[in-house]
């Protein structure tokens, strides 16, 4: 048995995936092939009502799959920009977060620090009316 080693609970487990060329080669080839199937269609309207009613049910069938493909290709890779995108704003906005909430916290020291020199200032001092102010906003914004 093998012991558990150390950050291993903060890794994610590793996902075993078709190398991403790989997938895009066989959506390319599914619409390669889908497109020969609508020449083929196309070139053979002359056949019998049950032959092309089967050949018909088939087209239907594969063009399913070539709408899937054609989603493989064009789809992953705008959902994946888009989720980068997404990744670095979280990262900027955390990092806001963590600097507002210092912002807050540095101006509930200064305001306990100067509570009595407060109380020496006049009601109608502008000093006063900021540092109460910027304390009701750290107050409200971050409780």
């Amino acid at each position: 048995m093998v012991d558990a080693l150390p950050g291993d609970a903060e890794r994610e487990p590793t996902r075993i995936d078709v190398p991403t060329t790989l997938r895009y080669l066989a959506a390319a080839a599914a619409l390669v092939a889908y497109g020969g199937l609508v020449y083929y269609v196309v070139t053979h309207t002359s056949l019998p009502r049950s032959e092309w009613s089967r050949l018909f049910d088939v087209f239907t069938v594969v063009t399913g799959i070539a709408v899937a493909a054609a989603g493989a290709l064009f789809g992953s890779h705008a959902n994946r920009k888009r989720a980068q995108r997404a990744e670095k704003e979280a990262d900027r906005n955390a990092d806001k977060a963590e600097r507002g909430t210092a912002l807050a916290a540095a101006i509930r020291a200064d305001a306990t620090q100067v509570s009595a020199r407060l109380e020496r200032l006049g009601p109608d001092d502008p000093a006063r009316d900021i540092l109460e102010r910027h304390l009701q906003y750290a107050n409200d914004l971050l409780p």
